[in-house]
């Protein structure tokens, strides 16, 4: 196990952060995890449409 002091400081000597993050590797992601994932964005923008008529057009969708 690592302690503070073996890892490689953060703050640099002029004040400025040098964190540097792992390559993201998305190609061992599920189908399931994809479809999830779209679910989520569309269920996102239906509360955003229904936010959109009912109190920017004050009309709100029935369907939603």
């Amino acid at each position: 196990m690592e302690t503070i002091d073996d890892m490689a400081p953060v703050m640099g000597a002029d004040g400025q952060f040098h964190a540097q993050d792992e390559a993201v590797d998305l190609s061992d992601t599920k189908l399931e995890a994809w479809v999830a994932l779209g679910f989520f964005w569309i269920l996102g923008a239906t509360v955003f449409y229904q936010f959109f008529t009912r109190y920017v057009l004050n009309d709100s969708a029935a369907w939603t």
